[in-house]
């Protein structure tokens, strides 16, 4: 067994030695980043990268398909971070990527200790650093589903008063994405403990953010209030 830790949740975990975690935090490049990870692993350098950004070679098709630019400019990428996940049988072999049999290899892998998971996440450096927070818990959040540690994350959010708390997994059974939302903005909350008001900035809300946001505007002292003041720029509020 060995300790994990989720820094920008402020969570550890006890797993398995067969459970390989790292946060690598903010990239300065997040495809490249990606075609890194790819090639440690030893499969496709350009598994999961867009075709569009890419040539038949292999190669980007431009610097700015290089670049984080193309994330907004190319609608290359629907949010600033990634979960990066790989699934390997007992026998070091890669899990075919079906959604039902990755799920039933991963329970195996976690619960079990039977396979091998590996697991990074990262993002990109966004507007404000409370957006990195936030972008930071999204996606540690997911990482924490993953590795069946869920749990930790209501521990914290009962710590700060939210009630009504009986399982993430039951409270949101259709979207996880929701369930990384709420671990997003816990992340913004954890950060400044003794802050009143902290602000966000981003484009556009998608429905997933604002349904956390109400969630825990009805179930704790946060008020989570979203406009859209001006040059198409949404500002989220986070009160206590």
């Amino acid at each position: 067994m060995k300790t994990i830790r989720f820094p920008v949740l402020g969570i550890e975990m006890e797993v398995g030695d067969n459970i390989d975690y790292r946060d690598d935090g903010i990239v300065k490049f997040y495809w490249e980043h990606l075609i890194k990870l790819n090639r440690e692993r030893g499969g496709n350098p350009y598994e999961f990268i867009p075709k569009r950004l890419i040539t038949k070679n292999g190669e980007f098709k431009s610097r700015l398909a290089r670049s984080d630019l193309a994330c907004c400019i190319l609608r290359a990428l629907p949010k600033g971070g990634s979960c990066f996940t790989k699934i390997y049988d007992e026998n070091h072999i890669e899990v075919n990527r079906d959604k039902e049999i990755m799920s039933a290899r991963l329970e195996k892998a976690v619960i079990e200790g039977i396979g091998y998971v590996y697991v990074r996440t990262f993002q990109k450096k966004e507007l404000t650093r409370n957006n990195n927070l936030f972008i930071g818990g999204h996606e540690q959040t997911h990482a924490l589903l993953i590795l069946n540690g869920i749990d930790l994350l209501e521990d914290e959010l009962s710590k700060i008063g939210v009630a009504n708390l009986e399982s993430l997994l039951e409270l949101f059974p259709n979207s996880k994405e929701t369930i990384c939302d709420v671990g997003g903005f816990y992340a913004v909350i954890h950060a400044y403990p003794n802050k009143r008001n902290i602000q966000l900035i981003t484009y556009g809300v998608p429905p997933y953010t604002k349904n956390a946001g109400k969630w825990l505007y009805e179930n704790s002292q946060h008020r989570i209030n979203i406009d859209y003041p001006r040059f198409g720029l949404t500002r989220i509020l986070v009160e206590r």
